[in-house]
């Protein structure tokens, strides 16, 4: 049985928590549309998140996300939740 979207995601936001960037964009489709940020243009496809992920994980360090609710249809996943991370200077954001 494939992995449902929230079971991919959860794995890669395990993978970006322990600064694996490779293991993270394993689970990347090269066609994915990711709006990481209200209000902000989406970053699409793979080289886009793997550079955003990149210059995310200089400054977002012990990643942990923390899933509200979510729902899944088709290939279609939505979240809402909340991050915290420890920032370059040892404090939690």
């Amino acid at each position: 049985m494939a992995e449902s979207k929230i079971e991919i995601l959860t794995a890669f936001l395990k993978a970006f928590g322990k600064q694996d960037i490779e293991s993270a964009m394993s689970y990347v489709a090269p066609d994915c549309e990711w709006h990481y940020h209200v209000g902000t243009r989406p970053v699409t496809g793979h080289e886009n998140v793997r550079k955003v992920l990149t210059k995310l994980g200089g400054h977002q360090l012990d990643s942990r996300w923390h899933t509200i609710r979510w729902a899944e249809t088709g290939d279609t996943l939505m979240i809402e939740a909340v991050e915290d991370y420890l920032n370059p200077e040892d404090h939690r954001a």
